[in-house]
């Protein structure tokens, strides 16, 4: 799985991974230190705050603050050290900085240590990445959540490994808890999940492939497998039931009997989807033609396309 550039020598790759770390280090403290707190990191430290005081983060106004929930209360631990305005953003740094060595590792395990260097100058440098992992609000820890989520599931598929895969399941029940748009990466997992099975079946054709690829088959070589998607069905109940908690649009509060139409309710607020190509594309574009992010959009491009290329 991990190939190696016979000219990078194992000093050498690790003094630069050390300096681009030392690097991504120092910009985020000077973001900490020099750049005042924005608006919604008030509302982040209100809530920190309540934790503290009620064991939830229910707002003055009466309201429970979902947003960010797992981030919130693991400031709240934080602010035990100290002043939680510094604290919290101190662990989005600690979260962050966690992301670089991740990637740098996968990176590495992946496809080679040069690939993990480049990946990590990217996030180190990236304006997003160093603001958001140096304001006291949930995106850096979301960020590391999701990969964990992604390359636990990877390898708990292509390995057959259950413990890999229910590992997963933890990190993406945190990520749902941390930020409800987390929702979003189930199809994709559901789907990626599907086709490397698919293709790792392929390739272990042989007379009784009919066999092989049956759900029977599927089942008794995964026996972990059905209570997976009924964990993983009920993580996403979770993360739709606190957002409903959270009175989305500003929605009526939740009555105890209500769970069933509170899931309803979300799902109608937030499944409003547009399959027209000319919208999505102006939606998303801001986040590829505009600087800083038109910087890298054209490095991607030729990853991606080197990428297919090379795929056999």
């Amino acid at each position: 799985m991990t190939a190696n550039f016979p000219s990078l020598n194992r000093t050498v790759i690790y003094l630069a991974l050390a300096a681009l770390l030392g690097l991504a280090l120092w910009l985020r403290l000077r973001f900490i230190h020099t750049v005042q707190l924005y608006p919604d990191e008030f509302v982040t430290l209100l809530a920190i705050k309540m934790i503290g005081e009620k064991g939830l983060p229910v707002m003055p106004s009466g309201l429970f603050y979902d947003h960010g929930l797992l981030f919130s209360y693991l400031g709240s631990l934080a602010a035990w050290l100290g002043p939680a305005r510094w604290l919290a953003r101190y662990a989005s740094m600690l979260f962050g900085l966690a992301t670089l060595g991740l990637t740098f590792w996968l990176g590495r395990r992946w496809f080679s240590p040069g690939v993990g260097l480049i990946a990590v100058t990217g996030l180190a440098i990236a304006p997003a990445a160093i603001e958001w992992s140096s304001r006291a609000r949930m995106y850096a820890l979301l960020q590391l959540l999701v990969l964990l989520t992604l390359w636990l599931a990877y390898e708990g598929i292509v390995q057959n490994r259950a413990s890999l895969r229910w590992t997963a399941l933890l990190a993406y029940l945190g990520a749902t808890l941390t930020h409800f748009v987390a929702v979003a990466l189930a199809p994709p997992l559901v789907l990626a999940g599907i086709a490397i099975w698919w293709r790792k079946r392929r390739g272990r054709e042989d007379a009784r492939t009919r066999e092989a690829l049956s759900p029977h088959r599927l089942i008794a070589s995964s026996p972990h497998l059905l209570a997976e998607a009924a964990v993983f069905t009920l993580i996403l109940a979770v993360a739709f039931l606190v957002k409903r908690t959270g009175q989305p649009k500003g929605i009526e509060a939740l009555e105890a009997s209500g769970a069933l139409p509170g899931l309803g309710q979300v799902f109608n607020i937030y499944s409003n989807f547009s399959f027209n190509p000319i919208d999505g594309w102006q939606a998303i574009a801001p986040f590829y033609l505009t600087l800083p992010a038109l910087i890298f959009a054209p490095f991607a491009l030729i990853a991606i396309v080197i990428s297919f290329l090379a795929s056999p």
